[in-house]
């Protein structure tokens, strides 16, 4: 199988996200959390963290002023203050949970934000696209990714063949989480693309033997 030609596939999927936001500043590696900097190295394909071997806007874009730990932090507490403003009256009272998590909220990776998000309760869903009660519809523009709801995912299974006929089975899954209402992303003047996680699962295996999968990759794209 060519697994160079796959290898070039994902990573070229996954440096879209990473070139698709503008933005500069000045570069300095202890201000970039270490979970940040193994994801970033697992999504370039690097055994450890280099930014050597990186392209320079790469490297301008993760150290952008709204993609730094205390900026992150400040919109989740923001968010935090919203939900305790507002609670639902017809769910469990989340407020308690919400105050806590504030505490912890001050600075935080992509990586810790999205873990923080998926800890919030049903409540947090509040200001995303919701699911319409009908639709018709229609390819290829309902499979586009559709960053106003706010947990979305691309799955896609096929085959690949080795030089000596050889079949491999072939899984790969992109999931995206936006940790914003859009709403309130937009006033963070976060764009849509800006306001996504993605999480990404990758398995190869031999037809009929025993299947292999990558080590995790998570990505969250950069702010300009």
């Amino acid at each position: 199988m060519k697994k160079s030609h796959l290898a070039a596939a994902v990573c070229a999927s996954l440096l879209f996200l990473l070139v698709s936001c503008g933005g500069s500043s000045t570069s300095d590696i202890n201000i970039l959390p270490k979970d940040t900097q193994e994801n970033v190295a697992r999504v370039l394909w690097q055994k450890s963290y280099d930014e050597a071997k990186m392209p320079a806007e790469v490297v301008q874009k993760l150290y952008s002023a709204k993609n730094l730990p205390d900026a992150r932090g400040s919109r989740t507490q923001a968010f935090l203050d919203d939900l305790i403003a507002n609670p639902d009256s017809c769910s469990p009272d989340y407020t308690d949970r919400h105050k806590a998590l504030k505490g912890f909220a001050g600075s935080l990776s992509g990586q810790q934000a999205y873990a923080m998000d998926l800890m919030l309760g049903p409540t947090s869903s509040r200001g995303y696209q919701e699911t319409p009660k009908a639709i018709q519809f229609s390819f290829p523009r309902d499979d586009a990714p559709q960053n106003q709801f706010q947990v979305g995912w691309h799955f896609f299974v096929g085959s690949a063949y080795a030089q000596d006929g050889e079949e491999f089975g072939v899984q790969m899954m992109f999931w995206h989480y936006a940790l914003l209402p859009p709403a309130m992303a937009k006033a963070a003047s976060l764009s849509d693309l800006e306001n996504q996680v993605l999480e990404m699962h990758l398995a190869v295996s031999r037809a009929d033997g025993r299947h292999y999968r990558a080590s995790p990759m998570w990505w969250q794209a950069p702010r300009a």
